[in-house]
């Protein structure tokens, strides 16, 4: 990419973190050592994040979904927070300086929660891009 078209800068590693407590996978572990190498080196450091898992594919006393009582919750609107701050660790180890894009987000993987198409899922759209 840098030979055909130097000017495109090189984003990456896209990486996501399930909210399910577990440490990070063993995927986004080699993708962020491969920025330690010559190849690939990213202008951009990339992450998705999605807050919950969606209730369809937890069981409802999951600490992974999240139901409407929690949209306003602090703890709720503080997830995009801790996840971009993981990142920008991450960033700074392995790419100094780089911008950091979110490049993917929504309420719930899985196809996101019953109340996603709603107005309350506005102020969780407006905190993690602010």
């Amino acid at each position: 990419m840098r030979d055909a078209a130097p000017e495109v800068k090189l984003g990456g590693p896209a990486s996501r973190r399930w909210v399910i407590r577990c440490q990070y996978s063993t995927l986004m572990k080699s993708r962020l050592n491969s920025m330690t190498t010559a190849q690939p080196a990213f202008d951009i450091v990339t992450y998705h994040f999605y807050g919950a898992v969606a209730e369809r594919c937890v069981p409802p006393d999951s600490p992974a979904g999240v139901a409407a009582e929690q949209a306003l919750t602090e703890e709720w609107l503080a997830r995009p927070d801790k996840q971009f701050q993981r990142h920008q660790a991450l960033r700074d180890k392995y790419a100094p300086g780089a911008p950091i894009w979110l490049t993917e987000t929504g309420t719930a993987s899985c196809g996101g929660t019953r109340w996603q198409p709603t107005f309350l899922e506005t102020f969780r759209f407006v905190d993690t891009h602010a």
